[in-house]
């Protein structure tokens, strides 16, 4: 009995993971088109400007001290109004919508880069992103898994550590990343 229960809760997760997967790629798709159908004309004019490349090569340095407090006021926040919207709404639909604006915005911000650099820009910025966003996915992930077997602990002990964890990987490591690259 306890193998069959633990085969189901495996393909529950795995059906699960699948939706949140397809809802990133199509707010990635959403987003693609967004900026390249709706901005038109207007996006190439603006493309380095909006790119992140672009900005770095500029010069643009940053403080790590104040990056460091920058990124966690700016994910707490973040982090805040989503652990609200859980408590408010479903915990699925608000971590579906998760991914799917995750999605949207990874769509524009490598539209904006591809257009701007072409395939370099487009590989720059998935290299600059893939490693936070993966531990922030996760979390949401985790946090939702954990909610289906009702552990209240370990769902905010899980969520809590990898959303901290990607702040340390978007603060620290993804500067290295960006030197190592540039």
């Amino acid at each position: 009995m306890g193998l069959e229960h633990r085969t189901e809760d495996i393909k529950d997760y795995t059906v699960l993971v699948n939706q949140l997967f397809f809802l990133l790629m199509l707010g990635n798709v959403i987003g693609t088109l967004f900026v390249n159908l709706l901005l038109g004309d207007e996006v190439l004019d603006i493309a380095r400007s909006l790119s992140i490349k672009g900005v770095l090569e500029e010069g643009l340095s940053v403080n790590q001290g104040e990056l460091l407090v920058f990124v966690i006021e700016q994910r707490f926040l973040e982090l805040l109004l989503l652990v609200v919207l859980m408590q408010i709404f479903s915990v699925k639909l608000c971590s579906k919508f998760f991914f799917m604006i995750l999605g949207f915005i990874v769509g524009v911000i490598v539209s904006v880069e591809s257009i701007a650099y072409g395939i370099q820009g487009m590989v720059f910025v998935i290299l600059l992103i893939l490693p936070a966003l993966a531990f922030y996915g996760g979390a949401v992930l985790c946090y939702l898994l954990a909610y289906e077997k009702g552990m209240k602990v370990k769902r905010c002990i899980s969520l809590l550590v990898l959303f901290a964890m990607g702040i340390i990987v978007e603060v620290y490591v993804t500067p290295e990343l960006v030197q190592l690259i540039s």
